[in-house]
């Protein structure tokens, strides 16, 4: 496939197809689409099935990508951090560390 939407409207034309076969009572018809089309397996299918809507749009893949990270250090924290620097200039790092436990850091020295 040489783009995301004509693999999506590939995956449409095989539901379809599937959809159609089941309505004129043909049993197995994922399974006969599976290998018909040379899909690997027939739960790839099925996963299709859940996310279909009915349009072709709905099997676009969606971003796998991490909105955020549980241990990223808040909005509140990194302020506190830059005013810190500013304010005492270049500090090594456990000192500068020191500074931002009196004015209430809470993370360890490696954070």
């Amino acid at each position: 496939m040489s783009s995301i939407g004509q693999e999506a409207r590939w995956k449409h034309e095989i539901l379809k197809r599937i959809e159609k076969a089941r309505e004129k009572g043909g049993r197995h018809a994922v399974k006969r689409m599976a290998g018909y089309y040379r899909i690997g397996s027939v739960k790839i299918i099925y996963d299709w099935q859940k996310r279909w809507d009915g349009g072709w749009r709905s099997l676009v893949p969606k971003s796998r990508r991490p909105h955020g990270h549980p241990k990223a250090h808040t909005e509140q924290e990194a302020e506190l951090i830059i005013t810190a620097n500013r304010e005492c200039g270049f500090l090594e790092p456990l000192l500068l560390w020191q500074e931002l436990r009196e004015r209430g850091y809470t993370r360890s020295s490696a954070g």
